[in-house]
């Protein structure tokens, strides 16, 4: 009787566990629409802004967007609007919601292709408001961020940037030099920082003739200034 009932709960065991393992299996999402229901779900208002966000799921979508958009697939450009505008606060109600987040959880150099390929000047702003928000806050990955952002899109960015004033500039362009220093980190010299940092678009932007050289210089002028800083 004892052998049979071992049996009985070996069997039951096996059961359970392939039960268990299917339904796990068939609850991962693999498309896009899956995986970022919970952010669809999400109702943004400037009145009553959500107190917190799942960082797991709301990561979860951040990574199949960026999949899809690598692969040249469309992405309802609401839905980026949206995660972006969580993740990225440009305000203090909506700040509190990232709460829950720790402190490496956001991966800014991930938006910040995300908002490259999706070619939003929109979002290029969100990202550049986001850092005037956040400054003086220790947490130098935002920078990298934005330092990804301005080697993706130098031309779009410097014309975006020319719009903010004198003070706003100088902020932006203070935790840029920072975060391009930090992506090409120990690659970057004294002498090859200027075109290292525009890749392919070092013809247009370190020609004297350029509509916006001056804030070019000015970019190269802080990026040479973190020399002086050993690391």
């Amino acid at each position: 009787m004892t052998y049979l009932k071992l049996i009985f709960l070996n069997v039951l065991f096996i059961l359970s566990a392939s039960t268990w393992a299917k339904g796990t299996i068939m609850e991962a999402p693999n498309t896009l629409e899956s995986a970022c229901s919970y952010v669809q779900s999400i109702k943004l208002t400037k009145k009553q802004p959500p107190l917190s966000y799942d960082s797991k799921k709301t990561n979860l979508c951040l990574r199949f967007i960026l999949w899809d958009l690598s692969r040249e697939k469309k992405v309802d450009q609401a839905l980026i609007n949206k995660l972006v505008s969580i993740l990225l606060p440009t305000n203090p109600a909506d700040k509190k919601g990232l709460q829950t987040f720790k402190q490496f959880d956001i991966d800014y150099e991930k938006i910040a292709s995300i908002i490259s390929l999706s070619k939003s000047q929109n979002l290029l702003k969100h990202y550049l408001d986001f850092i005037l928000f956040t400054s003086g806050s220790a947490d130098e990955v935002r920078s990298n961020g934005l330092g990804k952002l301005y080697s993706l899109q130098a031309p779009v960015f410097i014309d975006m940037l020319s719009k903010y004033s004198k003070k706003e500039k100088a902020l932006i362009i203070n935790s840029l030099a920072f975060g391009l220093r930090n992506n090409y980190y120990p690659h970057m010299n004294k002498t090859n920082y200027k075109r290292l940092i525009v890749g392919e678009y070092w013809e247009l932007l370190l020609d004297k003739e350029y509509k916006n050289s001056d804030i070019v210089r000015e970019i190269e002028a802080a990026l040479s200034k973190t020399f002086n800083n050993k690391k």
